[in-house]
């Protein structure tokens, strides 16, 4: 006691010095005891892993080969059902200006000198809906699309050939440039009122992540039935898919004939057919009021042309062509390869 009366500096220091001690050997303590917690959790979570990797919560050798031939499989049937319906690959090199425009004017011409061929009357200096290219080219990056639409064209006419038809009045397709106002936006011919409402829609879809796109196409056309069936049969028989979407046939002859027409033509066939006579009589006994002597003539219906027989119709047809997508590469001529981007493929 004398001693820490005599040192209380010494001793306050000394004091202070074990309390501290003293609560640093606590904590070590304490976190001592909270390691070996954690460790023991660890090694626990450590045991569970091993006993789940020794249930091997993997597919089995024969599963996975089942579903990679299940896979192959589908792959296969896709493949087919595609190849059915892409039909060719229509080649899309993209093309100086002044060279696609070339190829548009001769591909024209080569479609007047077949429908000429086939004795299809059309109007003349026809372009096919075209008409803005007989004096302007095309812009580079519109080539690929114009040249898929050509193709598409091309194989319309030739189908319009073969089926002979009389008279070719329109052909409209999507413009994918503004349209000139100086010049019409379609190969219509003048003279010829469109079948088809042009207040629909009329545009080129092509969704980017669809496996096809969809452009449409209008044509006018005079033939006969049988002229209308080849053509329709031979867009059946097309590599490209062409589905008609609408179809109007309107009588070339609107109005019907009159009863004086109908008359002569009944006496030029000869004799006039006429009913047997009857003497009706009402239910209640008495007679019908005798008919009028200058009753109308009965017309043998023989004499009658029908619309849809021998007498021609005019046609307007919109269909659409459905170019499903080929994994192609387009060139530029004199250039090097590049992925064709924003259009069909």
């Amino acid at each position: 006691m004398k001693f820490i009366r005599q040192h209380p500096v010494f001793t306050a220091l000394l004091a202070g010095f074990l309390l501290l001690f003293g609560g640093s050997l606590a904590l070590l303590l304490k976190t001592m005891r909270i390691k070996a917690a954690v460790e023991a959790e660890l090694e626990v979570q450590r045991e569970r892993r091993a006993a789940l990797w020794a249930r091997k919560p993997f597919p089995k050798q024969p599963n996975v080969e089942i579903v990679q031939r299940n896979g192959r499989e589908m792959k296969a049937l896709v493949d087919g059902f595609l190849g059915t319906f892409r039909g060719p690959e229509i080649k899309t090199p993209v093309l100086e200006e002044l060279v696609a425009k070339g190829r548009i004017l001769v591909a024209c011409r080569q479609m007047s000198e077949a429908l000429s061929k086939a004795e299809v009357k059309h109007p003349e200096k026809f372009q096919f809906g075209f008409e803005r290219y007989a004096s302007y080219p095309p812009k580079k990056e519109f080539t690929p699309l114009l040249l898929k639409q050509l193709a598409i064209t091309e194989e319309l006419m030739r189908l319009l050939a073969e089926a002979r038809i009389h008279d070719l009045l329109a052909v409209r397709r999507v413009e994918f440039e503004d349209a000139d106002p100086a010049k019409p936006a379609s190969s219509y011919d003048p003279k010829a009122d469109p079948l088809i409402s042009q207040n629909g829609k009329f545009e080129f879809v092509n969704p980017p992540n669809s496996l096809y796109s969809t452009m449409p196409f209008d044509l006018e056309f005079i033939c006969d039935t049988d002229a209308l069936r080849k053509f329709l049969d031979g867009l059946s028989r097309s590599p490209h898919l062409l589905i008609p979407r609408i179809i109007t046939v309107e009588n070339e002859k609107k109005e019907p004939m009159s009863s004086v027409a109908a008359g002569r033509a009944a006496g030029e066939s000869g004799a006039a057919f006429a009913p047997p006579p009857s003497s009706p009589v009402s239910r209640g006994g008495a007679k019908p009021p005798v008919e009028s002597a200058k009753a109308t003539t009965v017309v043998d219906p023989s004499t009658i042309r029908p619309v849809m027989g021998e007498e021609r119709i005019k046609v307007g047809i919109r269909l659409d062509w459905l170019d499903f997508r080929h994994a192609e590469t387009t060139k530029v001529e004199g250039g090097t390869p590049r992925k064709e981007r924003g259009g069909p493929r």
